[in-house]
């Protein structure tokens, strides 16, 4: 059954206050971001001015840490760029808003930059505690402003504190998870907290907590597709030797630690993996966050990229073996979603 097709002269049209039917408890955030994506120009405008804000913060940070500037020039440039955003950002006039929240990216970015100078000045522990405070620097912001970009960024910043980095040197990238296990433990327990009590959490704090639990999920992926490839030494980047002098005698005392470490073996990263990722389009198919299953398919995709690559190519019976598995992977979808259209079509034709 379809509804009739109105004529475009009789088309009404209708303006939601969205931000009130949510505080009002009408309608949910999620439905609040369906209707939003309706408004398709608008939202790609202000997804062009969000990234050209970030782009811009980003670009102007880099550009004063790169002068190299004095610790006390750097750290008053960022309390400038930061007590000015604020100010802007109280008056809460929308004219001067986006100008506010990029003065506050550019503040807090720079406190960030100001204490990785200041920390890796000085003796241990106070460089293994650069992370951890600038961690609680973006996340006390993400926070205090009510900021997507700024949660984004505290989660990141909590992937370096349990080890994990990028690295670019000319036509090639690189992404280092030196704790698989932790990460994945770390970004699934906060993001699960941050996915499942969203909603209730005050109106202007369920963007930023819909961003933190995205983030975590995608790290969290990353961590996974590390573990795949080199499975994971527990601990291995805070307590093997190795790490402190690079010499012979230093590796010795690694590979000697390692022998002795707790190591779980890449196949159980290439097991788990789809089941974490299976479960995860379970719960966003039934919560209705195509986001997560989305991103979950894309990752099943890197996984089964990465392990054609790595096993299957290598292996004619492992290519026949993956591919008889992924036929009955896509027979048990496609009978599950038609079980699923079934039972809706029941459901509508059983009388009220």
């Amino acid at each position: 059954m379809s509804a009739p097709a109105l004529p475009w002269s009789n088309t009404p049209r209708i303006t939601l206050n969205l931000t009130r039917l949510v505080a009002e408890s009408r309608i949910t955030i999620d439905e609040a971001e369906m209707l939003l994506g309706l408004a398709e120009s608008s939202r790609l405008r202000r997804i062009i001015v969000n990234v050209l804000l970030i782009l811009g913060a980003l670009m102007v940070v880099g550009g004063v840490l790169a002068l190299k500037p004095t610790l006390e020039t750097g750290l008053a440039l960022a309390l400038a760029s930061l007590g000015t955003g604020t100010a802007l950002f109280a008056k809460g006039r929308r004219e001067w808003g986006l100008l506010g929240r990029a003065l506050i990216h550019m503040g807090l970015l720079g406190l960030s930059g100001w204490i990785t100078m200041q920390f890796w000045s000085l003796p241990q522990p106070w460089p293994h505690l650069m992370w951890p405070a600038i961690a609680l620097l973006l996340a006390a912001g993400a926070i205090g402003y009510r900021d997507s970009l700024l949660a984004a960024l505290a989660a990141i910043a909590i992937g370096y504190v349990l080890g994990g980095s990028t690295r670019y040197w000319h036509a090639s990238y690189a992404l280092i998870v030196e704790e698989p296990v932790l990460s994945i433990a770390a970004f699934s327990l906060l993001g699960a907290l941050a996915f499942w009590f969203r909603n209730r959490l005050p109106l202007a704090y369920q963007q930023p907590a819909t961003v933190f639990w995205r983030t975590s999920f995608i790290l969290g992926n990353f961590a996974f597709l590390v573990g795949t490839l080199w499975g994971d030494y527990i601990l291995d980047g805070w307590l093997s030797p190795y790490y402190s002098t690079y010499s012979a005698d230093a590796y010795r005392a690694y590979e000697a630690w390692r022998a002795l470490a707790l190591h779980v073996p890449s196949t159980a990263f290439v097991l788990a993996w789809p089941a974490a990722l299976f479960a995860a389009i379970a719960v966003g198919a039934k919560t209705r966050q195509l986001f997560l299953v989305n991103t979950s398919l894309v990752f099943l995709g890197i996984h089964f990229y990465t392990q054609l690559h790595e096993v299957m190519v290598w292996s004619p019976v492992g290519l026949v073996v993956g591919g008889l598995l992924t036929v009955a992977l896509a027979l048990v979808l496609v009978r599950a979603n038609l079980d699923g259209l079934k039972r809706l079509w029941q459901r509508w034709r059983r009388p009220a």
